[in-house]
């Protein structure tokens, strides 16, 4: 199968989609807003999953991927990507739809006009943990994805035959992960 898949990381944190109406980041007390202005104002993501794929398997194995919430300034907090199958990453997910996603502020002027080092804490940085589910094709969630996506990075337009995926919070116990074949 050689879809391309467009999948979504929904943390913890994310209470309810609320608009960033303003480009400066929220106090750091409301983690929430903070971990939503984070995956809106970026525009890549370190994805780890743990590797199928010798020589490194049963490993951590982190790629770096395009994502996008909506609008800089407008964005959801659910960061969608936009892969194939037969990306290594995707046939790991695969296997073990686990994985965490990390994105920081770093990729952006905020940390270095700041005087910020990519690692220090003043320099947001946000990593997402669930399960990765493709999004339902036809649905209004489908939709919103695509256009996201295809916004900020207008070159996904070009690939054809793909598949969206979304990584969810953690799945309450006694309900179950799965994944929808969305362009198939």
């Amino acid at each position: 199968m050689s879809g391309r898949l467009l999948f979504t990381f929904v943390s913890v944190l994310h209470l309810a989609c609320v608009s960033t109406t303003s480009h400066r980041i929220p106090p750091h007390e409301e983690v929430a807003r903070v971990a939503r202005f984070v995956v809106n104002q970026c525009d890549w993501g370190s994805m780890a999953t743990i590797s199928t794929h010798d020589p490194v398997k049963g490993q951590p194995f982190s790629n770096v991927f395009s994502i996008s919430d909506g609008p800089v300034g407008y964005g959801r907090g659910i960061p969608y990507m936009y892969l194939t199958h037969m990306e290594i990453s995707v046939k790991d997910l695969e296997v073990n739809p686990q994985a965490s996603l990390c994105v920081s502020l770093a990729q952006t002027d905020f940390c270095k006009a700041q005087g910020f080092d990519p690692q220090s804490p003043l320099c947001a940085h946000i990593i997402l943990s669930g399960s990765v589910v493709e999004v339902q094709n036809n649905t209004i969630e489908a939709v919103v994805a695509k256009k996201s996506l295809f916004d900020r990075h207008p070159e996904i337009r070009l690939l054809q035959g793909h598949t969206i995926l979304e990584e969810q919070k953690p799945v309450p116990e006694g309900q179950s992960t799965h994944w929808i074949n969305m362009f198939a």
